[in-house]
């Protein structure tokens, strides 16, 4: 798995942890710790698309209800980091 570290522009980190796609690449794994390591919360989700213009990923509020989706779309961004 991957490190990540997440900001909400406050002076502390918000999220960390671990993701991976699976080998197959239909499903993104995300691993979410505190501070010190441990396992806050973990979720796949099915991935729409990825490739080196976007990452969208799919997630259902109702696991037992396909019909009601939302989309998470990632795009390459040159701006700065929040620095506060």
């Amino acid at each position: 798995m991957d490190a990540i570290t997440c900001s909400t522009g406050r002076r502390h980190r918000s999220l960390g942890g671990d993701w991976s796609v699976s080998p197959d690449g239909r499903t993104r794994t995300i691993v979410a710790k505190n501070d010190a390591g441990q396992e806050q919360f973990r979720r796949v989700v099915d991935i729409v698309t990825l490739d080196d213009k976007r990452f969208t990923y799919r997630v259902y509020p109702d696991p037992a209800n396909k019909a009601v989706y939302y989309d998470i779309i990632h795009t390459p961004t040159t701006h700065a980091e929040p620095t506060e």
